[in-house]
């Protein structure tokens, strides 16, 4: 589906999300294997006109762009409670973070009617609303508590089905060296370590870890003419639910790059400075993206180049 939204719609897209996918809860994407399949069906909650739909390709993009979405009205079109409207077909697990994010923020948003505003983050939703819920008998009609407390209910019915199966991935973790040895990293856990050894596979078809970093999408464009180098944006090629993983990573890692005086601490404070925190992250993602490649070549003792590559990565 090619649909073109405008910059300003995107990074509202991105604001949204970031509430679930930036906000901490990676690991829960990691809640159903990566080959599990299924489908979502959108339905309408209430007689109405359907409105924005078209906007769905585009979000469930930001969180896996293998998501299929297909939309079986048009937007304008006037619906009956019940009637599905839209359905996404794809990875289970993406399947449930984009319902995860739609009810938190569907909570956010009916609870701004009442004046009553809860700080962005999906932590805070869970943590704040029971309270809240309990203290606003005053300030709240009794049938829009009876609602916030349905929705609060689906969302703890979401968490503990995703919290049964992120056991599953950790149990993966532990039984892979590999993966083990590449969790050990900064900024990379259980759940990007399976990622990737399960993308990468077999880490010496690449010549070098910036082959692999450059097939992730994370390394810039490049338009260079007349002997002088222009770099671009990265490329954004390659597979998107690694490369997500990275560059949050990359965010988390850098957190804490500043109270460190290690050569990658300073390098990634240096580089904030000059060109800001996104590409600071992009930057220190590819890095890491070599330090992985690096410590997999190793691993597998099939490629000359391993240990050195290894220790230039972690020092440059």
């Amino acid at each position: 589906m090619d649909i073109h939204v405008s910059p300003q719609i995107e990074r509202l897209i991105r604001d949204a999300l970031d509430e679930d996918i930036g906000a901490g809860d990676l690991a829960t994407m990691a809640t159903i294997s990566a080959d599990a399949r299924g489908k979502g069906l959108f339905r309408a909650k209430k007689d109405g006109v359907v409105a924005g739909l078209v906007l769905l390709d585009r979000i469930f993009y930001f969180i896996d762009h293998r998501v299929e979405v297909r939309l079986l009205v048009k937007d304008g079109t006037a619906v009956k409670s019940g009637t599905v409207v839209a359905e996404a077909i794809g990875p289970v697990r993406a399947l449930l973070l984009g319902e995860r994010t739609a009810l938190i923020n569907q909570l956010r948003g009916l609870l701004a009617e009442y004046g009553v505003v809860l700080p962005q983050g999906a932590s805070h939703v869970r943590s704040k609303l029971p309270a809240l819920l309990e203290n606003s008998s005053e300030s709240l009609p009794p049938l829009a508590i009876e609602l916030f407390r349905d929705l609060y209910e689906e969302l703890v019915q979401l968490d503990q089905r995703i919290g049964v199966c992120d056991r599953r991935v950790e149990r993966l973790y532990r039984g892979n060296s590999v993966c083990q040895r590449l969790g050990r990293l900064e900024g990379i856990g259980a759940l990007t370590a399976t990622a990737f050894v399960a993308t990468v596979a077999h880490a010496a078809q690449f010549k070098n870890g910036r082959q692999c970093a450059a097939w992730l999408g994370l390394t810039p464009r490049q338009d260079s003419t007349g002997g002088k180098p222009r770099l671009l944006g990265i490329t954004k090629r390659g597979d998107v639910y690694l490369r997500t993983l990275l560059v949050h990573g990359a965010r988390s890692a850098m957190r804490h790059s500043a109270k460190r005086d290690d050569p990658k601490s300073r390098w990634v404070e240096q580089l904030r400075r000059r060109r800001g925190d996104n590409v600071a992250a992009c930057a220190l993602a590819a890095k890491h993206a070599r330090i992985l490649w690096a410590l997999m070549v190793r691993e597998e003792g099939s490629h000359p180049e391993g240990q050195a590559a290894y220790t230039d990565a972690r020092h440059t």
